[in-house]
């Protein structure tokens, strides 16, 4: 059948403009055609209510005719105005030029529609053509403009949903490539063999080793507290890189003995090198993997940096590698998979990694990325502190003594409340020294006009020691009498950068426990659904399903080539796929992620998946976080 298409382009086309094209999907040709029946059912009822109120009367089916004849001529010339509506648009850049062509446009396809209506209306009148003309023209010029840029407005706005819809898709398109690249990054870096092995090791130590346990322990500790850090691309330093390499090279000596040996080469005018975070740490853990993780003897992990140009170039080493055929633009595992995907958005082009065989045995992985050198490498910020007394003496005394401890980065100082109550929430420091007693607003003032939930970590300075009980009921972290020693002052400091640090540890403690929990919880998926089939028993494997529909108290799996019925829930179903595969796109819909070929947006915020056998089907705009996955799914093909 004939019919008319909105299509709407693929997410990352680069399509912005809508067409309309002749095909046979969507919208038939006889549901087109009704919409301008309706039209002009619609004005012809106006015109005989109109003459009948003047006490007029002509016969209803001879003004349905013309009616028919004037926007069936439309319904034809439409896809005319939208073609040029998508060629010409109102663009701000180009305004001007876009409304001349329009306006050309309109009085050119206005006066085709006089011409097509005066030939139609030839087949029923018995006047000329040259009459109809005139007629048409003089009766339906006016209207006819008004017509087009009508079509024109409709497509104007058509085309701005679009381009808004294209747009959050694009931004969702780069969220999820971020949250898929912090999901790899995980996987990567948090390998459950990795660490259930080290466990091991360390509860073994327990025995003979309590020293080799305890450092083995610090050292897993702070490399997962690194694993864990939100870095979003950050860089570091390439010494920092180094030194997180050489906790993991620490664990695994400690593991290995003396089987494992490691050399580390890299210019001293090189460690201020800018690198991704934890770039380095997949690439060692591969050549491990597969060096001394698949024979008996003894391995050698070796890392060089060197310069060329204005290139970084880094190189691991493992001459006892068991890799066969790594491939020149190399392996498609996890670990350099997620390495390229940062180094390509951070750099672009710039950047590369490769696998390369070594003569006569040996792998090495090389990574080359601009060069550039960090200002203040080493000088990462530690702690800011706020110091609020209305006495300057006083101030500079707790000034003075902070300045003293290498893990305070800045020190800021107000004298009065009310500069106190707007650097804190300018500048969130970590630790606030706060006078209790000070004219207008006191200490406590300040601590209930933050709030005691956005109040940094406080220590309260006084003259009086009654205050300390009220010190406390504020939550303030300590609190000093004046005058206080340098003992005093130095304990207070160390039970506050303890306390911060047992903070950080909590949050770090809880995301660690959800990554766990996370890939215990990956073991419990289906992999097989049992269905029958006659007096059989069959087993789909999931990744085999196209996808799910709801059928009350069932489901239909379907299939590329058949459909099965399961008598289960869809909400129960639903919690026992893997939500890294299968994604609940609508109340009654599931579908596998890897079967999904294009996804289109469509109106209010809906959106249309396009499966590989070519079944189409309807995306809630309330299933965000399934088109998230989506999105992500296909930026990775």
């Amino acid at each position: 059948m004939l019919c008319i298409r909105w299509r709407w382009p693929a997410p990352g086309t680069g399509t912005h403009a809508m067409k309309i094209r002749l095909g046979h999907t969507q919208i038939d040709v006889l549901r087109y055609l009704l919409l301008w029946l309706a039209v002009a059912l619609a004005f012809t009822l106006q015109k005989v209510l109109s003459q009948g109120l003047q006490g007029q009367s002509f016969p209803f089916e001879v003004y349905l005719r013309w009616s028919m004849i004037q926007w069936f001529t439309w319904a034809v010339l439409a896809p005319l105005v939208f073609t040029l509506g998508e060629r010409y648009p109102l663009r701000p850049e180009r305004r001007l030029a876009g409304m001349g062509v329009q306006l050309l446009a309109s009085a050119g396809v206005t006066g085709l529609a006089m011409v097509v209506g005066a030939l139609v209306s030839t087949w029923f009148e018995p006047s000329s053509f040259g009459e109809q003309l005139w007629y048409f023209i003089a009766q339906h010029f006016a209207m006819g403009l008004l017509t087009y840029w009508a079509l024109f407005a409709i497509q104007q706005a058509l085309h701005f949903q679009q381009e808004k819809a294209r747009r959050e898709v694009e931004a969702s398109r780069l969220a999820a490539e971020l949250a898929q690249s912090r999901l790899l990054a995980l996987k990567s870096q948090l390998q459950p063999h990795f660490l259930f092995n080290t466990l091991h090791a360390i509860i073994t130590l327990l025995d003979d080793d309590k020293a080799g346990a305890e450092d083995m322990l610090l050292r897993l500790s702070e490399l997962l507290r690194a694993f864990l850090e939100d870095y979003d691309g950050q860089e570091i330093s390439l010494r920092q890189e180094l030194e997180l390499i050489e906790l993991y090279l620490g664990i695994q000596r400690t593991r290995f003995k003396d089987r494992l040996h490691s050399r580390i080469y890299v210019a001293p005018e090189l460690l201020d090198g800018a690198v991704p975070s934890l770039i380095l740490q997949p690439l060692v853990e591969n050549a491990l993997r597969h060096g001394i993780g698949r024979n008996l003897g003894e391995d050698t992990i070796e890392i060089e940096g060197r310069r060329d140009g204005d290139m970084l170039c880094i190189e691991v080493r493992n001459q006892n590698s068991t890799l066969q055929q790594p491939g020149a633009p190399g392996g498609h595992g996890i670990g350099l998979s997620n390495t390229r995907l940062r180094l390509r958005e951070l750099y672009g082009d710039a950047a590369e990694v490769r696998l390369d065989l070594l003569w006569p045995q040996g792998v090495a992985c090389r990574v080359r990325l601009p060069l550039r050198i960090l200002d203040d490498a080493d000088d990462a910020p530690d702690l800011s502190v706020l110091v609020v007394d209305d006495e300057p003496i006083a101030r500079r005394a707790v000034t003075r003594l902070l300045h003293g401890d290498v893990d305070i980065d800045n020190v800021a100082e107000c004298g009065d409340g009310v500069s106190a109550v707007a650097a804190i929430r300018a500048q969130s420091p970590d630790l606030v020294f706060l006078d209790v007693q000070m004219p207008g607003i006191t200490g406590l003032d300040v601590l209930a006009t933050i709030g005691a939930a956005r109040m940094p970590a406080t220590v309260f300075v006084t003259a009086y020691e009654q205050y300390a009980v009220r010190a406390f009921e504020a939550n303030a972290l300590d609190y000093l009498v004046k005058p206080f020693s340098r003992e005093r002052f130095a304990a207070t400091l160390l039970r506050a950068k303890s306390r911060l640090t047992q903070a950080a540890d909590a949050a770090d403690n809880t995301r660690l426990l959800q990554a766990l929990d996370v890939l215990r919880r990956r073991e419990d998926y289906l992999q097989r659904i049992a269905v029958r089939e006659g007096e059989a028993v069959m087993l789909l494997a999931v990744q085999d399903i196209l996808w799910i529909r709801a059928n009350r108290n069932t489901v239909q799996l379907h299939l590329p080539d058949r459909v099965h019925e399961l008598r289960e829930t869809m909400n129960s179903l639903a919690e026992r796929l893997d939500p890294r595969h299968f994604a609940r796109v609508h109340r009654s819909a599931i579908v596998n992620i890897a079967r999904v070929r294009t996804i289109h947006p469509w109106f209010n915020g809906h959106h249309v998946l396009t499966l590989e056998n070519g079944q189409q089907l309807r995306m809630s705009r309330y299933q965000h976080e399934a088109f998230l996955r989506l999105v992500s799914a296909r930026a990775q093909v």
